[in-house]
């Protein structure tokens, strides 16, 4: 992983605690991060995995989509 700019420090950690502990996409999609910080793009590209990204055109702008409406449940396919 290469990250550079001024708040890189805090993309890594994201980046190294994922890596680490060997999180895929939907458990980093999954966890909470504060918002707005920039580590919350880590979680952003993670939903963008299952094409439920909330800020990107095109992709989860659905009315009723679990992620654009704030509510993970259900958002990977499993009600349970």
């Amino acid at each position: 992983m290469h990250v550079i700019g001024s708040d890189a420090g805090n993309m890594i950690a994201e980046a190294a605690i994922a890596m680490e502990f060997g999180a895929s996409s939907e458990d980093i999609a999954r966890t909470c991060h504060a918002h707005p910080t920039l580590p919350e793009a880590v979680k952003e590209a993670a939903l963008a995995v299952a094409k439920r990204a909330i800020h990107s055109d095109g992709f989860a702008k659905k009315a009723g989509s679990p992620a654009f409406a704030g509510d993970d449940s259900g958002v990977w396919g499993d009600d349970g």
